[in-house]
């Protein structure tokens, strides 16, 4: 019998616990497997886990950090989810991936969900004076020169309304 080829959605998809506010199962297989499972593969249904405990599909991720404490197996894991925070427009929220047949933390991960909104529109109409660096260059070749760069007065003030 042939087993159908590895597909990412299928893959990474998470249950959740129905007595365990917060907590999630997977089981990821051995198609993601060199030694043990691809780290992005985990993250994936961290994130995955994540967005479900959010219940907002508005909500996506914008950023992700990943601590990975310890090898985490093929097979099956659970998901330890916890909202830090949660506002209009983002939410930060934080997970624990580890297995169920190895001991281990697995992998932390810390992300950010934001939802899609109009920001400001600006442009900045003349580029930044151009000075040499006093730091003289020892490379080799035809280096570039390096530059300091200095923002226009009140470029930051006016990008942040202050």
């Amino acid at each position: 019998m042939t087993r159908p080829p590895a597909d990412l959605k299928r893959d990474t998809a998470v249950e959740r616990l129905k007595n365990a506010p917060g907590w999630y199962t997977a089981n990821v297989s051995d198609d993601w497997s060199f030694f043990s499972p691809s780290g992005g593969v985990l993250m994936t249904i961290a994130l995955r886990a994540m967005q479900e405990e959010l219940g907002d599909p508005d909500l996506r991720p914008t950023s992700a950090n990943t601590l990975f404490c310890s090898p985490v197996p093929s097979g099956p894991l659970e998901i330890r989810v916890e909202v830090i925070r949660r506002g209009g427009a983002a939410a930060q929220v934080r997970a624990a991936l580890s297995s169920t047949s190895v001991p281990g933390p697995g992998l932390e991960v810390s992300a950010t969900f934001t939802r899609e909104r109009q920001g400001p529109d600006y442009t900045i109409s003349s580029s930044p004076p151009s000075r040499r660096s006093s730091v003289p260059c020892r490379c080799r070749g035809s280096a570039p020169v390096l530059q300091e760069h200095r923002e226009p007065p009140g470029l930051w003030s006016s990008l942040v309304g202050a």
